[in-house]
This record gives C-alpha cells, sequence and structure tokens, in this order.
C-alpha cells in the first residue's frame, strides 16, 4: 500500500460517515461545515506504518474569516483554522492514538468509534468555539490552560487577542495587547543568554511584530 493508495481508501470510506454530522467535503481528507459565524474544519491526516497498513488521526479546528484576513497572510486561497486541535487532546484521558488500517475491512470496524469521536468531541469543540465572543472570554481569562484548551500558546494567545479587538473597533486595545506581548515575551526571556535570548525573541516576536505593523498602517 503507497500513502496514495491508504488516502484514496480512507477518503471513500469518510466520504460515507462525515456527512452525516453536517460536513461536506472540499478536498482529499478535507470537510468544512458551517456553524454560526465559523467554518469549522476537519482534516484527517494519514501515514504510512513501517509493519505495513496506515494509520490516520483527525484535527478539528474553526475559521473566523474576520480574523484570517490579519493572522493569515493566505487567506483568500488557503483554509487554514484560526484555532485547532487533535481529537485526542479533546478526549477525556488525553492519550494519543490513531486509528490503523490495511483495507476497507479494517475501516469498517473503526466506523462506529470514529463516528462517535466525530460526534462526541469534534462537534461540540467546534460549536463551543463558533462565535467570536466565546473565544474573546477564553482568551481574556487569566488561566493560560484556557488558551491552551482551544489550541493556542502564550504568543498565538496574542496575536488572536490582538486581531479580535481590532475587528470589533478597538484598535487602540489591539495595539496596547500586543505591545503588552512583546515586553511579556522579553520578559520571559530575561534569564537567557544573549545568544539564546535573540534566537528565541526574533522567532517568537515574528508574528507579534507583523501584526503590530500592519494594524498601525490601518487607518
Amino acid at each position: 500500500m503507497t500513502i496514495k493508495e491508504a488516502e484514496r481508501q480512507l477518503d471513500r470510506f469518510l466520504s460515507e460517515i462525515v456527512p452525516v454530522i453536517g460536513f461536506r467535503r472540499i478536498g482529499s481528507l478535507e470537510y468544512a461545515s458551517t456553524i454560526n459565524e465559523v467554518t469549522a474544519l476537519l482534516s484527517f491526516p494519514t501515514r504510512l506504518l513501517a509493519r505495513g497498513g496506515a494509520s490516520f488521526t483527525v484535527w478539528v479546528g474553526v475559521r473566523f474569516e474576520s480574523l484570517s484576513k490579519w493572522l493569515d497572510d493566505d487567506a483568500a486561497t488557503d483554509m487554514q483554522s484560526t484555532i485547532a486541535r487533535p481529537i485526542h487532546l479533546l478526549r477525556e484521558d488525553r492519550s494519543y492514538t490513531e486509528w490503523e488500517f490495511s483495507n476497507s475491512g479494517d475501516l469498517e470496524t473503526l466506523r462506529d468509534t470514529i463516528s462517535s469521536d466525530l460526534k462526541n468531541y469534534a462537534v461540540p469543540f467546534a460549536e463551543r468555539y463558533s462565535r467570536i465572543a466565546e473565544l474573546r472570554k477564553t482568551l481574556e481569562s487569566p488561566n493560560k490552560q484556557d488558551w491552551i484548551s482551544a489550541g493556542l500558546n502564550v504568543d498565538s494567545r496574542v496575536t488572536s487577542l490582538a486581531a479580535i479587538r481590532f475587528v470589533e473597533g478597538d484598535k487602540v486595545g489591539a495595539i496596547k495587547t500586543l505591545e503588552d506581548g512583546l515586553k511579556a515575551l522579553e520578559e520571559s526571556l530575561a534569564d537567557k543568554s544573549p545568544e539564546l535570548r535573540g534566537r528565541e525573541l526574533r522567532k517568537r516576536s515574528f508574528d507579534m511584530e507583523y501584526l503590530r505593523k500592519r494594524l498601525l498602517g490601518n487607518a
């Protein structure tokens, strides 16, 4: 089995079960659904196993078009999620698992399990973050775990929150969010060696600096 053969076989199988939960196929192993203010997205990354056969999992995300304009340079042609999570992190035990198959019979035995995971974990995640007000509330939380649960880290939380404030009309608050984020980033690297601090600062501050320049240049 080649990776292309595995993907085609999986794609045929998924086309029978994913539309049942209201998602439409937009590409090979990719599905979308409109829920409230977002486009909910499902993708099924697949890989070959050294011992034979293939395995796959699923990522679930939501895309706010109003935010993508500022967070994604290729927003016009790319369907990148604003936030996304692998499905295993949405389960109670959060343990990493993949579904394995070698033929259509193997996939058929997974039908109920996959359908259950999509209904019980993927759809609720998409519904929970389908309104910008809920995402803003999560990102404004002082509890770091809330941001992580939404699929963002310390840095991406800053850019996402700044974009939200900007599209809601608070340009001053958006700029301040980015400047505060940059200051906090510098402080967090203060105990690093100058070389490491400079390298980390350049890498981690890029998105914040880039968005700040874009927002400052916007009338």
